[in-house]
């Protein structure tokens, strides 16, 4: 069966005596003139509609669909426009402020001590890895070279290689090296022939230093050594009491609760001095 719509002149040959039956039948009326002619030509649309297959033949309506995008359906739910705020913030008409980084002061240590002065062997600190110009750890040679012009190695010989005296300005400086030539040992004493003073701790102890101040300044001191255990013996000249300050011993050396300290000894490998520095 044939299905296709008629066209061209089969088409106006078909469509001729539909109109002519529709406005036989189509009785006017002057009152209902206007509605009788709108109700006949509806009917005609109607029936041309109906005999072209939806009109398409007719060229009433345009039959391009397939390249036309259909518009979207009406949303019930409005567009949401992007918002310059985020959700919940206050809207505000006030410019947002610039904030400038400030920085925080960082507080400069209290140094326990003033810088030394090389020419004065009172301001040198003793502690646990140097006294004043001299570090425990470096080559002899040169640790002392500041040392020359302040303090002499010419006033006395010793026949231990490894030990080196520095007098003056109140001062006597040993010094004893290791096998490999670097400062492994320190000791402080005055000289009783001058009125200068030796060097001393950040807390100001030294040789001169009271045992009474040498208890309250570390009481954590302990006996060293080579101190005799028996606390009844009040004469320890070799001896000491012994602390640890920057993972060095440091040892005070006296002769009796009654005297001052005469002896400051630092060192990496001891915890008191020898009983002789030449043997």
């Amino acid at each position: 069966m044939d299905t296709e719509p008629p066209q061209g002149d089969d088409l106006q040959r078909m469509l001729v005596p539909m109109k002519r039956h529709v406005l036989e039948h189509a009785t006017p009326r002057r009152s209902r003139r206007g509605r009788t002619t709108g109700i006949a030509l509806g009917i005609v649309g109607v029936l041309l509609l109906g005999a072209t297959g939806g009109g398409v033949a007719l060229g009433l309506i345009p039959t391009s669909f397939t390249g036309q995008a259909q518009a979207p359906a009406p949303s019930d739910t409005p567009e949401q426009l992007p918002s310059e705020a985020p959700s919940g913030a206050p809207v505000s008409d006030e410019p947002t402020p610039v904030l400038t980084p400030t920085s925080t002061p960082t507080p400069t240590p209290t140094s326990t001590r003033p810088p030394y002065s090389l020419s004065d062997p009172s301001t040198w600190t003793i502690s646990g890895t140097e006294v004043g110009p001299v570090a425990l750890g470096g080559q002899l040679d040169a640790e002392t070279d500041d040392l020359r012009g302040v303090l002499s190695d010419e006033f006395s010989s010793c026949s231990n290689p490894r030990a080196s005296f520095w007098a003056g300005k109140g001062t006597l400086l040993t010094i004893i090296t290791g096998a490999d030539g670097r400062i492994e040992s320190l000791s402080v004493r005055g000289l009783a022939e001058t009125t200068d003073r030796p060097p001393t701790t950040a807390a100001g102890i030294g040789p001169g230093s009271t045992v009474a101040e040498l208890r309250a300044a570390y009481p954590d001191l302990r006996r060293s050594s080579t101190s005799d255990p028996d606390p009844a013996v009040t004469d320890d000249p070799y001896g000491g009491l012994t602390t640890t300050v920057d993972g060095s011993f440091v040892t005070f050396s006296t002769r009796g609760p009654d005297f001052p300290v005469d002896e400051v000894w630092v060192s990496t490998v001891d915890d008191a001095p020898p009983t002789e520095y030449c043997n």
